[in-house]
């Protein structure tokens, strides 16, 4: 230990001697060998690995930026120089501009009041879009992109149910392209809730339906126009990040517009929500979600079952505790 310190990296003499005992065997003192800082070891690695000067050139641009020891960076500014048979003013000097490439990048990331007050005037703008149900819409506003509407209820007691009439009314009543993350049931269920709905019939009407011309008729007509704007993803054990990525895709190569409303069934069905850390973390990726994708995400999730369900539901019966509290902008429990 009082050898070679924590920040510091050894130079090995060669390959022959494996470990310490086999240079105390061979007769070398392992004190006399030369150390070298960890920060310029693990970036002559990583310029090792590189295949030309120039993707050397950009692998320290990136990584002196993580060194905050001036000092440091004057002792790589002079293996650089050697290295790459560069005066060591050309070198600092490169290194200095990566600096400032840095902080310009972080100083667009400030914004001043007035920016602020034209991003207020542009959000006043944005109209918010009901759910279908005129009660609640009249009593929360409707929903508005970029936020998270958490739907919660015990097990069995309708919450696809419930977000089926959504999905039929931002599709059939408000023309918005939707993606459905279907985690617990398989798209053909899905899809036959949504017509027995669509219709008011039950399965055994609905069969009829698909079996006779006339019926035939009606629901190709309906066809139409929930594959216009609907699409179901029928996939297990999804991240938030999972669903992100699907929900670019579906902007890019299938919708002609961006989603407007991802709706996911469920939440406890995602990948990484049994450990509470992971639940923590999985509820505030929610927000991030809605802000980059710029649309309304509509998350099911179960009441915990430590619950006493003969009582009126509250914010803490949510599965996750305040990580799921601090995650959401409207909640129906």
């Amino acid at each position: 230990p009082e050898l070679v310190s924590k920040s510091r990296f050894m130079a090995w003499p060669d390959e022959e001697h494996k470990d310490f005992n086999d240079l105390h065997k061979a007769g070398i003192t392992i004190g006399t060998l030369p150390t070298e800082g960890v920060d310029k070891a693990v970036l002559r690695l990583e310029l090792e690995s590189c295949n030309n000067v120039e993707a050397e050139y950009s692998v320290v641009e990136s990584f002196t930026r993580s060194i905050p020891n001036a000092m440091i960076k004057a002792d790589i500014a002079k293996m650089l120089a050697e290295r790459w048979d560069q005066s060591i003013q050309d070198v600092r000097q490169f290194m200095n501009v990566s600096e400032d490439a840095k902080s310009d990048l972080v100083l667009g990331e400030f914004t001043t009041v007035g920016e602020s007050i034209d991003k207020l005037l542009t959000t006043l703008d944005t109209e918010s879009n009901g759910i279908g149900f005129e009660k609640i819409d009249s009593s929360f506003g409707g929903v508005s992109p970029k936020e998270v509407f958490l739907v919660g209820a015990y097990s069995k007691v309708g919450k696809t149910d419930f977000i089926c009439e959504i999905i039929l009314h931002s599709v059939m009543r408000l023309k918005m392209n939707c993606v459905m993350v279907s985690l617990e049931m398989p798209a053909s269920a899905l899809m036959q809730r949504l017509l027995m709905k669509l219709f008011g019939v039950n399965r055994k009407i609905l069969k009829e339906m698909l079996k006779s011309p006339e019926g035939a008729t009606y629901i190709m007509k309906a066809r139409d126009i929930l594959e216009k704007y609907l699409y179901i993803i029928d996939v297990n054990s999804l991240t938030m990040d999972d669903i992100k990525y699907r929900v670019e895709v579906a902007n890019e190569k299938i919708f002609d517009k961006p989603v407007k409303r991802v709706f996911v069934d469920y939440f406890q069905y995602m990948k990484n929500t049994n450990e509470f850390i992971d639940i923590e973390k999985t509820a505030k990726s929610m927000k991030p979600f809605v802000k980059d994708l710029n649309c309304e995400l509509y998350m099911l999730s179960q009441f915990s079952r430590a619950d006493r369900p003969w009582e009126v539901p509250t914010i803490a019966s949510f599965r996750g505790g305040n990580s799921m509290e601090s995650s959401f902008d409207k909640a129906i429990l």
